[in-house]
């Protein structure tokens, strides 16, 4: 809300300074402006330009420079933490300094309230007295009894009005003292909150109402305020829920509807269920009618209001949601006592649907299904008899089941009709066998035929070759139970015992000792058991005092079947054995530091005092025949071999301990041996993984800071590496910025001279410490960063512009813009740039903390309004904008995101909010498959809500790639999976005929290919490759022969 003052209109020159920048500016204090939810409405645009980015009413950057006036603006309590300033451009005086001037001096500001109209109403709040106060209401305002204990009903005189802070006007008495809280002034009410800020054109902190001219308090009137439209009553405070005014019905919010408390209700519903049009008045639909809002329909009753919950009218039985009141129409709706009891209310006049067959969309399934509603309207259960022929539904759901069992064994069909198999005889059905009983239906579980214990699972199969659900095993041919007789399973083999069951463990049959898994009971065969016992390949038997194959590797049982360890002698030759498992050592050496035979195992004489090469590892042969181990001096050459294997360590790093080290770890003693020669490196620089290093006269990795051949360099100080191109703090850490600079070629410290590193100019002084703060080089006054030691360049530095080329400072040009790379600025008077939000000549504008100004961009937490990409004005104009990361937006005549599903100029987008607690994105969907109601499934509660169950999928669309509108009547193949979307942009799903070729669609209409769909229409086979449904056809498929009738029905032949 703008406060006119007396400031005068100073002229101005149009100056543009243009200047690049390669680093940020210096920091100030940011006063930001919360944006609450409440301030926030979409209204339905009426304009999409997919190619252009719309500025409004918004200048060039050049257009920007001449400003023409400057004024207070009054901002409300909520927002008064918000810093939004008039900028004048005048070179020789600010609008802070006037305002400066302006509170300095009484004379500038009014003296009494009467004195305050400098102060213009706000465009957005207006005040309106209406002529006949409240005739009738059935809620009441707030009482008088919340007015603050601060209040007082003195009225002061003798004081003045000043302007202060912010632009806020304040009252100080005739002592000299701001008053606060409610006060009579000059005979006026008004309110002044704790900051001594009055109140105007808005609801204070005691709820009341003051008026945005003189902040005096409002009574009997409407005002608007923030959009929304209010009635203030004879005590100040905003009307709630049902009133008559001047003869007319309205409503107010009383925290029943969603939006601002004391609103007027507006294209709602009030709790009174009575609709409120877009004026807010009361539309009488007259009584015992139906009326129709929007898509959605609605009964008014016999007072006229709508009604709610089950209703009989005109003898059908209907119903209505309990919250919204609309009816219900092709959906489901929960029992009220019994939330598992569903009734179907029809699409034609919401009737309850009875005695008929229903086919409707299952949440669970995902799919169509069908039902049959009997006498009540509910789904029939179980097994039922309807129209003569015996179905099954399902006992939870009331879907019908097809080529299916049910709980009592009867089989249905894939017509879902029930199949008379007669009784008492066995039934092969694709490759099953079951029994039919006596009553007709497939027996389950443990029974006698013929004489033959047999066993049927809970489906009705017959068990045969395997385990029953007992663990009994029944014979692969009649099914009966199997005892005492080895058996097998696939490639598996058990032995059942005396009881029907496998045994487990070492079992002797015939006089032969076997072995069966302990946990599943499988025979062991060709590897060791548990027990320890090796057993053959082929039969199973226990072998002793032989070579046995396990994998690829060999052991040796001795006579008990055991694996042996150790050296050993065994036909003539030495060989070994491992110490842990018995695994024969071939092609290596042993743990006694011999080395054994490739193919034979046997002991191989390598010689002494020699390198041997094995398996691309080194090792040498010591004075008594074994490998060496540990630190060792060959030939007066330091090499180390593995302390456990005995491979000599090439290429590599030791610590300490004696282990491989990677450098990084931080081990002070760590050293280096030669990638050829495996020699321990001494006084000497090294290259290991692109980094350097270098070994002092004992080997020893160097660290931190060291003179080499005169030469100042640095080693990193946890692992070693040289460091070059690289910055050395002064607790000695590697960084990015530091106060020692090391060169990247040859790693010396660089010392007395100007040198660049990642485009930033730096000065290192003769000991190599980088400058900091202002110095005079070469004549030239300098300033360097006194954290980060770069050299000011290009840029603004307290007041001064810094040469790109030098360095040299020059005075920065005022109350102006600045263009500074990619960056914009605004310099004040002083030569600071603006921070916060500003209006310059009449625009809106927003700026960092580092004074560049938000461009391209949305404000805090993505809310409106958006800057303009060029010139950073604040855009109030409808359009696509394209916000800094490649998104795009569509804001309202209110700079408001558009959010969701939208409809602009005929064609549907989607703006997704995918960060909707914390962030407003608002981002145009481009090249998505998504569906509106699952990405914001919240925002749909109508048609989710706990009585209503939902009787048909999501809609998905798909948004074009290139425009993001929403595509109609083509086939769409996106990420792998195939759509068509319709007229109306929803992918279609389930059975569609499209251009007189039959196809299916899933719930999410991705089309069906190479797959099976059994339903209510039977099972239907559609092609791999084109999706068709195949008709009239004989088709193999995943090895079995299928015949398809005209209707795409399947039947196994």
């Amino acid at each position: 809300m703008k406060v006119n003052s007396n400031f005068f209109r100073l002229a101005s020159k149009k100056r543009l300074v243009s200047l690049s920048c390669a680093t940020a500016l210096a920091s100030f204090a940011l006063i930001a402006r919360p944006v609450f939810a409440e301030e926030l409405t979409t209204n339905k645009p009426t304009n999409l330009d997919t190619t252009t980015v719309t500025t409004a009413t918004v200048e060039t950057t050049a257009d920007l420079v001449e400003t023409h006036s400057s004024s207070a603006v009054g901002l409300s309590e909520t927002s008064a933490a918000s810093t939004t300033e008039n900028v004048s451009s005048n070179s020789t005086e600010t609008a802070n300094s006037l305002l400066a001037t302006s509170e300095a001096t009484s004379d500038s500001a009014s003296k009494a309230g009467s004195q305050s109209q400098a102060a213009s109403e706000s465009p957005n709040t207006t005040s309106t007295t209406a002529s006949t106060s409240t005739a009738t209401s059935t809620a009441t305002s707030e009482a008088n009894s919340n007015t603050p204990a601060t209040s007082s009903e003195t009225n002061i005189t003798g004081g003045e009005y000043y302007l202060g802070d912010y632009g806020r006007w304040h009252y100080r008495d005739a002592n000299g003292k701001d008053l606060v809280g409610p006060q009579t002034v000059d005979g006026i009410k008004v309110y002044f909150y704790k900051t001594g800020a009055q109140a105007r054109g808005e609801f204070a902190e005691d709820r009341k109402y003051y008026d945005n001219e003189k902040g005096a308090l409002v009574t009997n009137s409407y005002v608007t305020y923030k959009d929304d439209t209010y009635y203030i009553d004879e005590n100040g405070y905003a009307l709630k829920g049902p009133h008559v005014i001047n003869g007319v019905h309205v409503y107010f919010n009383d925290n029943w509807q969603p939006g601002s408390t004391g609103a007027m209700l507006k294209n709602a519903f009030g709790r009174d269920n009575r609709y409120y049009n877009e004026k807010g008045e009361q539309v009488d639909f007259g009584t015992n009618n139906y009326f129709q809002i929007g898509e959605d329909w609605y009964y008014a009753g016999s007072d006229g209001a709508i009604v709610k919950g089950p209703q009989t009218i005109d003898g059908k039985k209907v119903y209505f949601e309990k919250e919204s009141g609309k009816q219900v129409r092709n959906h489901f709706v929960k029992d009220a006592t019994n939330p598992k009891k569903l009734y179907y209310y029809g699409d034609d006049n919401g009737a309850l649907v009875t005695n008929q067959y229903l086919v409707a969309y299952n949440k669970q399934t995902q799919r169509k299904e069908r039902y049959y509603l009997n006498a009540e309207g509910t789904p029939s259960l179980g097994e039922q008899t309807i129209e003569g022929k015996q179905v099954y539904f399902d006992p939870q759901d009331g879907r019908q089941l097809f080529d299916v069992f049910s709980s009592t064994g009867h089989y249905y069909d894939q017509d879902g009709i029930l199949k008379d198999f007669g009784t008492n005889h066995y039934v092969n059905i694709k490759g099953n066998w079951y029994y039919v009983g006596s009553d007709g239906a497939f027996v389950k579980g443990r029974k006698v035929i013929n004489g033959a214990q047999v066993y049927f699972d809970k489906d009705g199969k017959q068990v045969k070759g395997g385990f029953d659900d007992d663990n009994n095993f029944h014979d692969i041919n009649d099914g009966d139970l199997v005892t005492n007789r080895l058996v097998t399973v696939g490639d598996k083999s058990y032995y059942i015992g005396t009881y029907n069951k496998a045994i487990k463990g070492a079992t002797v049959i015939d006089g032969t000792e076997y072995y069966f898994d302990d946990t599943t009971g499988v025979q062991v065969k060709g590897d060791f058991a548990s027990n320890g016992k090796y057993y053959d390949a082929r039969s199973g038997d226990p072998v002793t005092n032989s070579y046995v194959q396990v994998g690829q590797d060999w052991y040796y049982v001795d006579k008990e079947g055991k694996a042996v360890t150790g050296e050993h002698t065994i036909n003539g030759d030495h060989v070994y054995f491992e110490d842990y498992r018995g695994k024969q050592v071939k092609g290596n050496f042993a743990e006694n530091g011999y080395y054994y035979d490739q193919h034979t195992g046997a002991k191989t004489d390598l010689g002494t005092n020699r390198y041997v090469q094995v398996n691309d590892d080194w090792y040498y042969i010591g004075s008594t025949g074994t490998i060496l181990k540990g630190q060792q001096t060959i030939d007066g050459v330091e090499v180390y071999f593995d302390t456990t294997t005995g491979k000599q360590a090439k290429g590599v790093f030791i610590n300490e301990y004696g282990n491989a080290e990677n450098p990084n770890y931080g081990l002070n003693t760590v050293k280096f041996y030669d990638k050829d020669t495996g020699a321990l490196l001494k006084q000497q620089y090294f290259n290991f993984n692109d980094n350097w290093y270098y070994a002092d006269a004992d080997g020893i990795i160097l660290k931190g800071a060291h003179t080499i051949d005169g030469v100042d360099v640095y080693f990193d100080k946890s692992n070693g590496k040289q460091v070059k191109g690289k910055f050395v703090t002064e607790s000695g850490d590697v960084s990015d910025s530091g106060i020692h600079y090391y060169d990247k070629d040859n790693g010396a410290l660089i010392k007395g001279g100007y040198f660049t590193d990642g485009g930033y100019w730096y000065y290192a002084d003769d000991q190599g410490n980088l400058l900091s703060g202002e110095h005079t080089i070469n004549g030239i006054k300098v300033y360097f960063n006194p954290k980060t030691h770069r050299q000011a360049r290009n840029t603004i530095v307290n007041g001064y512009y810094y040469d790109k080329e030098t360095g040299a400072p020059h005075a920065v040009p005022r109350n102006q813009f600045i263009e500074i790379d990619d960056d914009l600025y605004y310099f004040d008077s002083e030569g600071k740039p603006l921070t916060g939000k500003k209006i310059i000549d009449g625009k809106e504008y927003y700026f960092r903390e580092n004074g560049s100004a938000r461009r391209g961009d949305f404000n805090f937490f993505g809310t409106g309004p958006y800057y303009d990409k060029k010139t950073g004005a604040a855009v109030y104009k409808a359009g696509l904008v394209e916000v800094g990361n490649g998104h795009w937006c569509y804001i309202n005549d209110k700079s408001e995101k558009l959010l969701y599903l939208q409809n602009i100029d005929g064609k549907l987008y989607y703006f997704e909010n995918f960060r909707a607690i914390y962030y407003t994105s608002g981002y145009l969907a481009k090249d998505k498959v998504l569906s509106p109601e699952a990405e914001d499934y919240d925002r749909h509660w109508t048609a989710n809500t706990t009585e209503v169950v939902k009787s048909e999928p999501y809609a998905y669309y798909y948004f074009d790639a290139d425009t993001g509108a929403a595509v109609t009547n083509q086939f769409i193949n996106w990420r792998g999976n195939t759509y068509y979307f319709g007229a109306d942009g929803k992918a279609l799903v389930f059975d569609q005929i499209i251009d007189g070729k039959h196809y299916y669609f899933d719930e999410q209409g991705k089309q069906v290919k190479g797959q099976f769909i059994l339903d209510y229409n039977g099972k239907r086979y559609f092609d791999e490759n084109t999706g068709e449904l195949l008709t009239n056809t004989i088709r193999t498929i995943n090895g079995k022969t299928y015949s398809f009738d005209k209707n795409g029905r399947s039947t196994e032949i």
